[in-house]
């Protein structure tokens, strides 16, 4: 579609020409208008925002409800949002208490930098060693160590103190974020990471203070040289350390009469900050510095803008630094430009002028090639650090990541949620989705709800667990039962319905449920609807008043309640167009309980032979000749069945799009309805006087009771007489209805939309969808709505740092299908852990392997689906083990995806490489990614992906680790799949030797061997080795490189590598000598650091080319840090050797020595 737009300038309908970009789209009619204060047009409505931030207003006919109430609303949540923020940030500390504070944490520990944080200020930032000492001396950067306790008189609300008192955020070096007067108003620490590079020192994440000053606003970055009597110009630019830098370069040229104030927020500036410090600093002359691209980053634009909007308002005079960087985002920054000498090369354009450009860029196609140019920049950057990683060296497969955008959710606090959920409903919100995090309570506070807070006459809780709810609030809600035969306890004390035999030990609610069953599973339109099974109830009478069984009475009272909770299943259909008699929700609010389970948008039938047999002999009998027509298809249906022609693929059989393939075409001439008539069902099956011309509903309760049959005798007619209703619904697919086909094991599966469920949603007054893993997307695609219908909500992340996940790796992915070998790992990894580490540890894994792990004496036995999501029982827990991937069924996920999207995914399979994010080292020989085979069609991968994520996150959430901050908690993945999340990677062996694969026993085995020889003092072989492992010669030169590293010693010339590793040479001469200069403890740790991130190998080689002098530096402090005793005896045995040496050689050169 080619658009047209027609430029508004000053007659915009919206803003009344506020603003001077709006337009409109001749081609829809909709009006592209930026301004956000605006929340009602008369004659418009809001109906989202495109693709560069406009909101969009179209003609209101009054068809749709819910856009601007739902606008409107998350505007005034953001308002009122920022006043509370306001309000909590006055009790932080003061200015001069912050800086008193901060200075002691500084004294105390953070005395120095390491040579690592010093090589990188000099070789990647030009510093020179002077400049750094004089920043040292000043504490405006010094090296940073999270975990340590700090000191005595450190108050816990200064940011980055924990409530026990440990320094927060992660290693790196501070950088001060000072005021004109030189008080350090925060923190912001240089992670020398890729992501993230720079964090504030924050204690928001454990319930303390964030880095915002008083006034609300974060702080800035203020650099002004102390000797400086009077400031003439003052340089804004992005960044802490950018900032700091642009200030040491201008000093060093002796421009001290110019002040630099830096902001760590993507160009945006706190207003009343800025003011302040401009007023405090004294100057006029304003000069703004944007970074490279900032014309062509929307978001860097639009704050440049409003900084120099503000400077213009308060009068000062304000110009904007040009060298050829606002359109192209390769050229330097203006730190690195003057590091590189050519800050001559600066233009200074007044900030009418540059405003006149932003404005008259926001039209041009340069502006939108720019953009897309430094997104391509962006994606080269990252690609390159995955590669640094080891990612996507070998082969064409590069490494898959999510591809999902972020999506906007409004947080709130952790007592705010009720308050949230009523003023977002009395605004008008329609569809509200809850994503707060398993177990900050989204269920308990849902009992807690009463009508007049969501402002409507009753409040329906829709839950699978509506026998058991989750929590005590909800017990207290009236419970509308489903028809049962009975029902008992289970394991966990849950009550479940029996099945047939069992005994039960609450009475059934209705005397036809196994009749209603059978015609379910036959697919009979309207098997459980009144007209057909109560009316012909020989206790209709008495199940009205509440006697005998009583269904009815118990129906009608509970949809009078106010607070009701019910399986979403049990829910009366909605009053529609088709169905005047259902039930009115107009003044209903339903909250959906883990809707991404609940919300069902499709059913399932299953087809077997005999089914195929049953409709070709009913066809024949009733409709001949469709029969005929359909003959050709239902011979071939059956023969793909029978699989007399072979399934393309014996483990997942006939796809979709093969059905359709092998399938022949449907006649013209085809007749559904006269189909459909022939094989109906015959209603007179149940009420069994239909043939004499009356029905049981017009006779009295005694004449009905004599004159039919029981429930199990009528349940076995029904499977007995009645055909299985499959084959409209599956003609009407292959006519290119919604629907999805697939056959596996000899049974063909059809499946179809369902839109009752979403049909009741849409009637309600008010939903609220809570789901803490559940996609926005999928939702709003679900109920058939926009996103921007869909009104996203979270309480802020609650911390959960007393969790550890470990995952553990090497096992496979341990699907439903696993090798002796891998159920042996597995339950070695198990044993070891509840023998060693928790006796009580639960374990999740599929119904199928749960048997072993009760009879080997675990308590906790949890099985994949049923039991790892929406259960609160499992507090006690403090170890989980979660064994194997769960994803679902592949084949329903495809019918589902199907059935959902209109179109089959494509076929075909590919490797995909999935990222691991690991906490820590990662263990030798194993990659920072999972390799697997998976679908070629990126959409159905995603799909999914997320289903198993999804899975994976609800039963890590069973633990409930944010309510249980005082105690350690460990989660157990074993299995080779990728999480979302950062894990320590373990390898089973690592965990047990019992768990090690065969290669790894061979190696071990060798391991050992060798250890023994030498020991001994005897040669080491493959002959000796074979002797002691058991292991043939032939199969253990297999491991020859195993051998050659054990074999060899440190010390010999072969070992010594003649590769050199990179940056080699500057670690040899330059970083050696700085560790040796450090005091004993540091120089130990910056030796461990270097030895974990270049290896043994690399190690022996960079500390045997380094100096003697520094060799022997290093040897003495380590000789320093031994006990006494060692020490005496260390000094003996050197003064010893020293003697016989000196009585046979002359003095040793520094070689000799060395």
């Amino acid at each position: 579609m080619a658009y047209t737009w027609r430029y508004l300038k000053r007659n915009c309908p919206v803003c009344n020409g506020v603003r001077r970009d709006c337009r409109e789209n001749t081609s829809t009619g909709l009006i592209h208008c930026r301004c956000d204060e605006v929340s009602s047009v008369p004659g418009l409505k809001f109906v989202g925002q495109d693709v560069l931030g406009f909101n969009m207003w179209a003609p209101d006919t009054g068809a749709e409800i819910g856009y601007s109430a739902s606008l409107e609303f998350q505007r005034e949540y953001r308002r009122t949002k920022k006043e509370r923020q306001v309000s909590r940030f006055t009790h932080c500390l003061s200015i001069p208490e912050r800086d008193h504070q901060f200075r002691l944490v500084l004294q105390w520990k953070a005395t120095t930098l390491t040579p690592r944080h010093v090589s990188h200020l000099i070789e990647k930032r030009q510093l020179t060693t002077d400049e750094i000492n004089w920043l040292v001396s000043l504490g405006r950067v010094r090296t940073w160590e999270p975990g340590i306790k700090a000191p005595v008189g450190i108050k816990e609300n200064l940011p980055g103190i924990s409530p026990d008192g440990f320094l927060l955020g992660r290693p790196g070096f501070t950088i001060a974020a000072l005021d004109p007067d030189d008080h350090i108003t925060g923190m912001q620490i240089a992670t020398l990471l890729d992501d993230p590079k720079y964090i504030w020192l924050s204690s928001a994440p454990l319930g303390g203070n964030g880095p915002q000053l008083p006034n609300g606003e974060l702080p800035l970055f203020c650099w002004k040289h102390p000797n400086t009597p009077q400031i003439k110009t003052v340089i804004l630019c992005e960044g802490a350390l950018k900032s700091m830098l642009v200030a040491l370069l201008l000093w060093r040229t002796g421009q001290h009469d110019i002040a630099v104030i830096g902001t760590a927020s993507a160009a945006r500036y706190g207003e009343k900050t800025l003011s302040d410090y401009l007023k405090r600093l004294g100057a006029n002359d304003i000069r703004l510095m944007p970074d490279a691209g900032a014309r062509a980053n929307r978001h860097i634009a639009a704050a440049n803008q409003q900084t120099l909007e503000w400077l213009v308002q308060w009068g000062y005079h304000v110009t904007v630094g040009e060298w050829g960087q606002l359109e192209d985002k390769s050229q330097p920054d203006f730190d690195e430009l003057l590091a590189a000498f050519r800050g001559d090369e600066v233009q200074l354009i007044h900030a009418p002028d540059y405003l006149a450009g932003v404005e008259k860029t926001a039209h041009s196609f340069d502006a939108m090639a720019s953009l897309l140019s430094g997104i391509k920049h962006q994606l080269q950057k990252a690609r390159g650090r995955l590669k640094a990683w080891g990612f996507g060296k070998k082969g064409s497969i590069e490494l898959e990541t999510s591809s999902l955008a972020p999506q906007e959710t409004l947080q709130y606090q952790a007592l705010d949620r009720l308050t949230v959920w009523s003023q977002a409903i009395k605004s008008g919100a329609k569809f509200l989705c809850d994503s707060s995090a398993t177990g900050t309570g989204k269920s308990f506070d849902s009992g807690r709800l009463h009508t007049e807070q969501l402002d409507c006459r009753q409040i329906i809780f829709a839950t699978k667990e509506h026998r058991n709810p989750a929590t005590s609030t909800l017990s207290e809600w009236t419970h509308l039962e489903a028809r049962h035969g009975g029902l008992k306890c289970d394991r966990f004390g849950k009550r479940r319905r029996v099945k047939i035999g069992e005994s039960y030990s609450i009475s059934p609610n209705c005397s036809r449920v196994n009749t209603i069953d059978a015609l379910r599973s036959l697919n009979v339109s309207g098997a459980d609807c009144a007209e057909l099974i109560c009316q012909t109830c020989p206790f209709l009478e008495a199940c009205r008043a509440g006697a005998v069984y009583g269904y009815l009475s118990q129906r009608r009272e509970a949809l009078k309640s106010p607070r009701i909770i019910a399986s979403p299943e049990s829910l009366p259909e909605p009053i529609d167009a088709m169905n005047s008699n259902g039930y009115d929700y107009s003044q209903s609010a339903i909250i959906w309980d883990e809707w991404s389970e609940n919300l069902r948008v499709t059913q399932t039938l299953t087809v077997t032979q005999h089914d195929i047999n049953q409709m070709r002999l009913k066809l024949d009998e009733r409709a001949s000749g469709q029969y005929q027509a359909l003959k050709p298809l239902l011979m071939i249906l059956a023969a793909l069945l029978s699989g007399e022609i072979p399934a393309p693929h014996r483990k997942y059989g006939w796809s979709h799009a093969a059905i359709l393939e092998h399938l022949p075409s449907l006649p013209d001439f085809l007749d559904l309805e006269e189909i459909e008539q022939a094989i109906a069902f015959e209603p007179s099956l149940i009420n069994t006087t239909l043939e004499y011309g009356i029905s049981l509903a017009d006779l009295p309760a005694s004449a009905r009771k004599k004159l039919t049959c029981g429930d199990e005798t009528t349940a076995q007619r029904v499977e007995k007489e009645v055909i299985k209703q499959w084959i409209v619904p599956f003609v009407g697919i292959l006519q290119g209805n919604p629907g999805a086909l697939r056959i596996r094991n000899g049974l063909l599966t059809v499946t179809l939309p369902d839109q009752r469920l979403v049909r009741i949603a849409r009637a309600a007054k008010a939903n609220i969808f809570l789901d803490a893993t559940g996609d926005r997307a999928e939702l709003a695609a679900l109920l058939g709505i926009s996103t921007q219908q869909l009104l996203c909500i979270r309480q802020e992340q609650p911390n959960t740092d007393n969790l550890e996940l470990i995952q553990v790796a090497s096992l496979g992915r341990l699907g439903m299908n696993r090798g002796n070998s891998q159920i042996r790992r597995v339950e070695a990894v198990v044993d070891h852990i509840q023998n060693n580490i928790d006796p009580k540890a639960a374990v999740a894994d599929f119904k199928k392997f749960g048997e072993p792990y009760q009879d080997a004496g675990i308590e906790t036995v949890l099985k994949w689906w049923v039991e790892t999501r929406g259960m609160n029982d499992f507090e006690q827990v403090t170890t989980l083990i979660l064994i194997g991937t769960p994803c679902r069924d592949l084949g329903a996920l495809e019918s589902e995806f199907i059935t959902r999207t209109g179109r089959a995914p494509s076929t075909g399979t590919l490797k995909v490489k999935y990222p691991i994010q690991v906490k820590g080292v990662i263990p030798e020989d194993i990659q920072p990614y999972f390799e697997m085979e998976a679908s070629a069609d990126l959409e159905f991968r995603a799909f999914v992906r997320r289903r198993i994520l999804a899975d994976i996150h609800q039963a890590i959430g069973r633990l409930r680790a944010h309510r249980r901050p005082g105690e350690k908690l460990i989660v157990y993945f074993l299995g080779d799949y990728p999480l979302d999340i950062p894990v320590t990677l373990v390898r089973a062996s690592d965990i047990t030797a019992e768990a090690a694969d065969k290669t790894e026993r061979v190696e071990l085995a060798i391991k050992a061997a060798v250890e023994q020889l030498q020991a001994n003092g005897q040669k080491i072989t493959t002959t000796a080795i074979a002797l002691i492992t058991g292991y043939s010669q032939q199969h253990i030169s297999r491991f020859r490189d195993l051998l050659k590293m054990l074999i060899e010693s440190p010390n010999s010339q072969m070992s010594k590598t003649t590769q050199k590793p990179q940056e080699a040479q500057w670690l040899v001469r330059e970083y050696l000598p700085l560790v040796a200069s450090l005091p004993e403890f540091e120089m130990l740790q910056e030796l461990a650091t270097l030895l974990s991130v270049y290896g043994r190998s690399n190690f022996e080689w960079i500390f045997e080319a380094t100096s003697a002098l520094t060799q022997i530096a290093i040897l003495a402090k380590l000789v320093l840090t031994l006990p006494m005793d060692s020490l005496r005896q260390l000094t003996s045995a050197t003064v010893l050797g020293l003697n016989v040496f000196s009585s046979t050689s002359s003095v040793p050169s520094e070689s000799t020595t060395t």
